[in-house]
């Protein structure tokens, strides 16, 4: 038995089934559905480089916004 593998099934209630993995089809559109929800908070992303004493220093900054609900 794998280690942690008695962990789960412990979790689960007896009878209980494990869900089949989606498809391929199914993942990919479930990973994209996952990315398109991300993208919604997303609102900029800008950077700044420059040589400050023999030193490519680079500052990034990430605006993200929470959704209102």
């Amino acid at each position: 038995m794998a280690r942690g593998q008695a962990d789960d099934e412990e979790d689960q209630p007896a009878g209980a089934k494990e869900k089949p993995a989606p498809s391929g089809k199914e993942s990919l559109g479930n990973q994209i559905r996952t990315v398109l929800e991300v993208l919604k908070v997303f609102r900029t992303y800008s950077s700044c480089t420059y040589l400050e004493g023999g030193a490519l220093v680079t500052h990034g900054e990430t605006v993200i916004q929470d959704l209102d609900k």
